[in-house]
């Protein structure tokens, strides 16, 4: 390449960085502009699917008021709720009074039940009494697939 052509007053690193630059920004344009192309144009929703929307305004609702941290995806989250049926061990030990054993313990009782129906079926959890229940009772939410509509 001759001296001073296409240099624009650049030395040959700025040079390099520019190019590089601009290839990012040409290969971050294509990756979105692909992203963007496909997703679906409609989204049709299951009773599964029906069952988790229903499960996350009942959690809205029951939180709106609601002044403590819980759990939630492994991360704290301020007035959100653990669903029962769904909760992970991880997320159980973090309510109040719950911890490992107490956890596998639960998560054994909704295996074996088939999940919870409601939040009192705690109460039948070895370890779990009225003053423990009455700790976590406004940190969980237990929605069921079987209840009427």
């Amino acid at each position: 390449m001759k001296k001073g052509f296409l240099s624009w007053g650049f030395t040959p690193g700025e040079r390099r960085a520019v190019i590089l630059i601009c290839a990012a920004v040409i290969v971050g344009t294509v990756y979105r502009y692909y992203q963007q192309s496909s997703l679906p144009s409609t989204v049709e929703l299951n009773a599964e699917d029906s069952a988790a929307v229903e499960s996350i305004r009942l959690a809205f609702e029951r939180s709106s008021s609601a002044d403590h941290t819980v759990v939630y995806n492994d991360t704290l989250v301020e007035g959100g709720l653990i669903e029962l049926n769904t909760a992970t061990r991880y997320q159980l030990e973090n309510l109040p009074g719950i911890g490992p054993v107490l956890a596998e313990r639960i998560l054994m009782a909704r295996d074996a039940s088939g999940g919870f129906s409601k939040i009192e079926d705690l109460l039948q959890v070895k370890g779990i009494g009225p003053k423990r229940f009455e700790k976590i009772k406004p940190l969980v939410l237990c929605f069921s697939e079987n209840q009427d509509k």
